[in-house]
């Protein structure tokens, strides 16, 4: 991740000054949120695209009595965010009253969360998800099946800060793999998902392997059902029909 929980906090605190400085009596909130998001697609048996963004969006709340404005940025250098409380108090000195306006929070204790963030999903990177994308394909090359796939991640900070003493950050990190097998005349697919913040949960080899099993099942039910369709007589010699095995690309007699 390319930020920091003490960037993020810091930035926040920043902000706040700035409001200070600008009018002392305002009330004021901030939000940011820094996420690193990257994926990695691909189909036919081969990567087509992937990619990896960083990005930093803070959003300020500023209430002048029960006159409130909000606004956002995604630059937070100094100019750039003195730019922005002061055009957030001059759109708040032009709002109407809102007399449902709440007072911002002041200092909270909250629980540490450990599941939310995971340092390998953090990890990750395009050689990491190529080695995912191969993992997958390979899985479905003995049967000569077609594997398509999309891996994402998120790793983030969310920050949140008012001029009444409120400081947080929270970190968090999910992935999610999704597959798609199918056979090469295009009558059989299978298809797989899973979302996670744990990468050990990602179990890619389980996750392709159930896909491909569900391709072949499939071809081979819409194989029995054209048959049946064109008055072809049943493959099982009773003509009792057919029963089909998870995993098993082969129709069995009852």
């Amino acid at each position: 991740m390319a930020s920091s929980e003490k960037m993020v906090r810091e930035t926040m605190q920043r902000v706040l000054g700035f409001v200070k400085a600008a009018d002392p009596k305002a009330q004021s909130a901030v939000t940011l949120s820094a996420d690193h998001v990257a994926n990695t697609r691909f189909a036919c048996n081969e990567i087509s695209t992937g990619g990896d963004v960083d990005e930093t969006t803070l959003s300020l709340q500023v209430a002048l009595g029960l006159r409130v404005a909000t606004s956002s940025t995604n630059q937070v250098d100094d100019a750039s965010l003195r730019a922005l409380v002061e055009r957030v108090i001059t759109m708040a000195k032009s709002c109407p009253e809102d007399p449902e306006y709440m007072p911002v929070l002041g200092p909270q204790t909250y629980g540490k969360s450990a599941a939310a963030f995971d340092a390998a999903i953090d990890r990750l990177d395009a050689l990491a998800r190529a080695r995912v994308a191969k993992e997958a394909i390979e899985v479905g090359r003995p049967s000569e099946l077609l594997v398509a796939g999309f891996l994402t991640h998120t790793s983030s900070l969310k920050g949140h800060a008012t001029s009444a003493g409120l400081l947080t950050v929270h970190p968090g990190a999910w992935a999610g793999l999704s597959l798609t097998v199918r056979t090469k005349d295009g009558t059989g697919s299978g298809h797989v998902d899973n979302v996670s913040r744990q990468w050990k949960q990602v179990d890619t080899r389980a996750l392709a392997t159930q896909a491909c099993d569900g391709g072949g099942l499939e071809a081979a039910e819409e194989a029995a059902d054209r048959s049946l369709h064109r008055g072809a007589r049943p493959a099982c010699g009773d003509g009792g029909g057919r029963v089909f095995h998870p995993g098993d690309d082969r129709p069995r007699c009852r």
